[in-house]
């Protein structure tokens, strides 16, 4: 082999052999340091972003859901049967609080007409139903709070869910609020878009989990200074409603599509008839946010018989049966 190939392979080899030297010395300096990785090493790691200082504040998670035990016997049917976006697994905390209180529940899973099932109940639950009220339905629904049967309605705006998953990624559709009908019935409107808030002070560590406050006092306001809601929603009264605000989104809050700031209210009440712009706040993971579960056991109370609600001191007029609602506003 000639010199113009071997000299220029030397250098080569000699040159690699230095590089990887200066490598392994690196790497035994590095392990014999006592430092853990990600400590205490200079402008790569400051205090503020150490493992054990990396907690975000989260709302308490306290309390529990009280409903009253005064007379026993109230009869609450929770509605199954218009696909609605939960199951009895979710509803397992209010439905044994219910049962602890001496109160019965019952899911309707679509048996007997809904005429039957409400037959002999004192509430109706809806939790986000996405399969539309037939006009029997609304009928029945009507009849059932004239007679002084309660309704409470926990509503979602549309909006997209995942449907499936796999390796090669999600599929989504559009959920609709499918009691759009039966609420309208009783001058109240589920806006069309979901809400949120830039501000820290005004959300639970999510853009779209709104704080909510009440608007007025009564006994479904009693207690819960402040709400939360995971995908909340707005609502609308129709013209010469009778339906009363009751929670308002915290200042600031902002429609997700149109970006319109404004003053949103989120829960609503006319007569027998209680409406939530969102549902997702009755479920465990967010039952026990903030005063959730205070409102949360209003609204359980609200359903009983009026008897059977203790909660009967309040500043205004409250609807028992058919009387008229009259909430009083809070000072702002």
């Amino acid at each position: 082999m000639s010199n113009q190939f071997i000299k220029p392979l030397a250098v080569f080899i000699i040159l690699l052999a230095v590089f990887v030297g200066i490598i392994a010395a690196v790497g035994i300096i590095g392990t014999s340091s006592s430092t853990p990785d990600g400590e205490s090493i200079v402008g790569q790691s400051p205090q503020q972003f150490q493992p054990d200082n990396l907690q975000f504040p989260g709302d308490p998670e306290e309390g529990d859901i009280s409903v009253s035990s005064e007379l026993e016997g109230g009869d609450i049917l929770i509605d199954l049967r218009h696909d609605n976006q939960i199951s009895r697994a979710k509803l397992e905390p209010i439905e044994t609080a219910l049962q602890e209180a001496g109160h019965t529940v019952t899911y309707d899973t679509g048996g007997d007409t809904l005429q039957e099932q409400l037959a002999d109940k004192d509430g109706y639950l809806i939790v986000q139903p996405t399969s539309s009220f037939a006009d029997s339905e609304r009928n029945t629904i009507q009849s059932f709070t004239a007679d002084g049967g309660r309704v409470v309605v926990l509503a979602e705006p549309t909006q997209p869910a995942v449907t499936s998953q796999s390796l090669f990624g999600s599929s989504t559709s559009l959920v609709s609020f499918g009691a759009d009908t039966l609420t309208t019935q009783y001058g109240i409107i589920v806006g069309p878009e979901v809400l949120y808030n830039a501000d820290d002070d005004a959300i639970d560590n999510n853009f779209k989990s709104i704080y909510a406050e009440p608007t007025a006092s009564g006994s479904l306001t009693s207690g819960a200074e402040q709400i939360t809601f995971d995908s909340g929603g707005y609502l609308l009264s129709t013209s010469q409603s009778e339906a009363r605000p009751l929670f308002e989104a915290a200042e600031g809050t902002r429609t997700l599509e149109t970006r319109r700031e404004g003053e949103y209210i989120t829960a609503m009440r006319n007569k027998n008839v209680v409406v939530v712009a969102d549902s997702d706040f009755i479920r465990p993971s967010e039952l026990y946010d903030v005063d959730n579960q205070v409102f949360i056991s209003s609204l359980l109370e609200f359903l009983l018989p009026p008897d059977a609600n203790t909660e009967t001191t309040v500043t205004g007029n409250e609807s028992v049966g058919n009387t008229t609602l009259t909430e009083t506003p809070t000072s702002t």
